[in-house]
């Protein structure tokens, strides 16, 4: 089959969308030193990510995000509270700046619980929790736990993992949640250009006409380019001695039990009609169909006791299959 003008240009480079004036402006220098940074600090290129900091000008994050993390880290209540209202933290809104502090203030309320300190705990609760006048509901529950007897049964009820769990415990859990109220600007999202460079491959591959690859297969290093080959075009066999609708089409499990099998086709024909016919291997990236001819390895089953609607194969054996009389299944040896 040939290929017209069109089909030989599909994802091409000339088709691919591209920004507008307006838009590529916004992609700025700093902003992509930025990203670079934080995509080497989490390959491990540490000290690489500080020298490019320090050759461009550029910072990963403001000095009181940093400070920010830092005082989270080691438990500074009074520090987190005096960043969060900071300008450089991009928290405007009264509202967002309360919910902030209601998840820094609830986890200093857990973390005296499971230090064993319920009068301490309860003078945060009455005195740092409630005049914020956030969710009502959540403070009854927060009070509840103020009845645990131990640490393990704060765990239990609360769902809160500690401050010993791994990957940095539930303080780490706050910073996540700070996200929700500072500026993606000023605390960048996790792993951001990892996660805009897997949208662009999934982009090329949806506007990509013929795209039939798996997700390995696509590369950064050029844009989506399917041809239409790569998709079935050609007829490379025809199964004949049909003598009523098709109901069901089953290829079996080829390759999955021994490499290089032959491909058999399961068909249900009518209630009480089933044919096996093994089928031609067309070699992947094989740019022609393999020459037609007759069906070959035909059988025919014998008309099963009630009537199936479907036909499948077993996973561990390239022969065998199995019927589907009415709503049950019933394996054939």
């Amino acid at each position: 089959m040939e290929l017209s003008s069109d089909d030989s240009a599909a994802g091409d480079e000339s088709t691919l969308p591209t920004l507008d004036g307006a838009a590529a402006a916004e992609l700025e220098p700093t902003s992509l030193v930025r990203l670079m940074v934080q995509a080497m600090d989490g390959l491990g290129y540490s000290a690489a990510a500080r020298q490019l900091e320090a050759e461009s000008g550029v910072l990963l994050e403001p000095r009181e995000v940093s400070a920010l993390r830092r005082s989270l880290a080691a438990g500074d209540w009074p520090a987190v509270e005096a960043l969060l209202p900071l300008p450089q933290l991009g928290i405007a809104d009264a509202e967002q700046l309360r919910l902030a502090q209601f998840a820094v203030r609830k986890q200093k309320f857990l973390e005296l619980l499971e230090a064993g300190g319920a009068a301490p705990a309860l003078e945060c609760l009455r005195g740092e929790l409630a005049p914020l006048g956030v969710n009502a509901q959540e403070l009854q529950h927060l009070s509840n736990l103020l009845m645990c007897g131990d640490a393990e049964e704060l765990y239990r009820r609360s769902g809160w993992s500690g401050t010993r769990a791994e990957g940095g415990g539930s303080r780490a859990a706050v910073l996540e949640r700070l996200r929700q109220h500072v500026p993606p600007e000023v605390l960048l999202p996790p792993e951001r250009l990892q996660t805009i460079l897997r949208r662009s491959l999934a982009a090329q591959a949806q506007q990509c006409r013929y795209h039939n690859a798996p997700a390995p297969e696509l590369s950064l290093f050029r844009d989506t380019h399917c041809r239409q080959f790569q998709l079935p075009s050609v007829t490379a066999h025809t199964l004949e001695s049909h003598s009523d609708e098709v109901w069901c089409l089953q290829f079996n499990h080829a390759g999955a039990c021994k490499p290089r099998a032959a491909p058999y086709l399961a068909q249900c024909l009518d209630p009480t009609c089933s044919v096996v016919a093994q089928a031609p291997c067309w070699p992947r990236g094989r740019k022609t169909a393999p020459a037609a001819s007759g069906t070959r390895g035909r059988s025919r089953r014998r008309p099963p006791r009630r009537w199936s609607a479907c036909r499948s194969w077993r996973r561990r054996s390239p022969q065998p299959w199995a019927s589907c009389p009415g709503a049950q299944t019933t394996p054939c040896s």
